[in-house]
């Protein structure tokens, strides 16, 4: 199990939007659709749903790694401050996996990187 699963989406808004567009991933997800209106929660006034994907990032990671060192992959863990510290002959590919730490990382210095918090749930409930 590599921690990703395909699951439903609602996204609905309490005013409307006006003359309608879909948006631009409508053409990429399974079971796009518009809310009918006796779908809406109530106080809503228009939305969608579609499947999309959810990833557990802890499973998923630990299953990358797993590929990865089963694929003759190695892994070594230092400090680095600058990404040119980590190039060299010897290496064929470097996996930047800095995040929030692209912010200060020499050669990088990603300022569009910032912290953000988001929690997910994950419960079995067949009936919903």
């Amino acid at each position: 199990d590599a921690g990703v699963s395909l699951i439903p989406a609602v996204e609905v808004w309490r005013e409307s939007l006006g003359p309608w567009e879909d948006p631009w991933f409508s053409r990429f997800v399974p079971g796009y659709r518009t809310l009918s209106p006796t779908e809406l929660p109530e106080n809503t006034a228009c939305g969608i749903a579609y499947q999309t994907i959810s990833f557990n990032v802890p499973k998923f990671m630990r299953f990358l790694q797993t590929r990865f060192l089963q694929m003759g992959g190695r892994i070594e863990k230092r400090d680095v401050a600058h990404i040119d510290d980590i190039v060299g002959d010897h290496i064929d590919c470097v996996v930047n996996c800095s995040g929030i730490g692209a912010r200060t990382l020499g050669g990088v210095m990603d300022m569009t990187v910032f912290p953000t918090r988001g929690q997910i749930v994950i419960v079995n409930a067949p009936r919903v």
